[in-house]
């Protein structure tokens, strides 16, 4: 199996860590909505301080690729989704594309895009301490609802 990873270092639309309501130290790293779905991924700031730092010219990457995707693999297996096979794509992110907030620069996550039934996909973020972040749900108002 080939690994294409694409590092969005400086990609527009990357990431925008914007403040979840409600709580001033969480963030929404990600919104997705599939064909059935939709969901969020949220953070806070002090698990994204707990993960490694990966300065890209000088130091091997925290989780591997591989590791990345045999991490989601065995995530979806837990949840009882099975294994999708392969993925569609991977990309390294920064938390931060703006590098505003300087305790933010040099940690990364990624964003893996795999199969999830008959033209949809899904996305499972995987953080640099090897673990996934928990995606959560959120209510879409159906065709016939929105004006």
């Amino acid at each position: 199996m080939s690994i294409l990873v694409v590092a969005s270092l400086f990609l527009l639309g990357g990431p925008s860590l914007v403040l979840a309501a409600g709580n001033t130290n969480e963030f929404t790293l990600l919104k997705w909505q599939s064909r059935r779905d939709a969901y969020e991924w949220r953070i806070s700031e002090a698990r994204i301080l707990a993960t490694p730092t990966w300065e890209t010219a000088s130091a091997k990457i925290p989780v591997a690729p591989d590791k990345a995707w045999k991490i989601v693999t065995r995530w979806l297996t837990k949840k009882g989704k099975g294994d999708p096979g392969s993925f569609i794509k991977m990309e390294v992110r920064l938390f931060d594309l703006s590098e505003t907030y300087k305790p933010f620069r040099d940690r990364f996550f990624y964003r893996i895009e795999y199969p999830q039934g008959a033209f949809d996909y899904m996305v499972a973020v995987v953080l640099m301490d090897g673990t996934v972040l928990e995606p959560k749900w959120v209510p879409w108002p159906k065709p016939e609802e929105i004006k």
